[in-house]
């Protein structure tokens, strides 16, 4: 019975430390997709629509097609290449603002 109880409060504890790790690496990529967007918003002229969301979605797009151009830096245990990450979401942020212009111009 008490072997079962330490299985069982041993399971627990890995589980809860995947689970928080795994909270942790996410928090971690959003924080660094953030970064990564305002970065590019800033290098981009115009503002990237949706403000913070739109700045983090072109952050997190743009380290996933970085991480497929391997080239320079990369930021281990993360699986993305820092400067291809930021050219890449410079790009987003330009089709972005040119797509939220052009609708904005077809509206008008």
């Amino acid at each position: 019975m008490v072997g079962l109880l330490l299985l069982v409060l041993i399971l627990g504890l890995v589980a809860f430390f995947a689970v928080t790790i795994g909270f942790v690496v996410a928090f971690v990529m959003l924080f660094l997709s953030g970064l990564i967007g305002f970065s590019a918003d800033y290098a981009v002229p115009g503002r990237i629509p949706f403000g913070y969301l739109g700045a983090i979605l072109a952050g997190l797009l743009g380290m996933w097609l970085g991480g497929l151009i391997p080239i320079g830096p990369v930021l281990e245990g993360y699986g993305f290449y820092i400067l291809p990450a930021i050219v890449a979401a410079i790009l987003v942020a330009t089709i972005a603002n040119f797509a939220a212009k052009r609708a904005l111009n077809r509206d008008a």
